[in-house]
């Protein structure tokens, strides 16, 4: 008879073993993939942007595209829906809105035109935040 109650008593056990690495597994690696995609204190804000010849979407978003965005054509989608644009065309001398998330606004220096993070003295125009 202790045969059989020290077999259930594995059984159980190993079942148990097995119950625990299956919950470890499945919560385990969704916290791990949720932690992945946290931004912390990160805001939708907007700048404005002058386009240059030259100048294409694409490029745009080369330089203000942030990881708050799945892909370049999320972003570019969300620029011309912003700006009310027909197409992707643009102009030189255009005036674009572009949005960015960040947990702080950028700024841009007169000598060019690369965005830097707030902290400067000077700043370009009115920056927006969504919360």
């Amino acid at each position: 008879m202790t045969g059989k109650i020290w077999k259930k008593r594995t059984v159980t056990v190993f079942l148990m073993i097995i119950i625990g690495l299956i919950c470890f597994l499945i919560f385990g690696s969704t916290k791990v993939s949720a932690d992945a995609h946290v931004q912390t204190n990160a805001r939708k804000y907007f700048t404005s942007y002058v386009v240059k010849s030259g100048d294409s979407l694409w490029d745009i978003a080369d330089t203000y595209m942030t990881t708050g965005y799945s892909c370049v054509d999320e972003y570019i989608g969300e620029v011309i829906k912003s700006n009310r644009l027909e197409s992707d065309v643009i102009y030189p001398g255009q005036l674009l809105i572009l949005p960015y998330y960040s947990d702080r606004p950028l700024y841009h220096t007169k000598a060019d035109d690369e965005p830097e993070e707030a902290g400067g003295s000077s700043f370009a125009g009115a920056y927006l935040s969504l919360e």
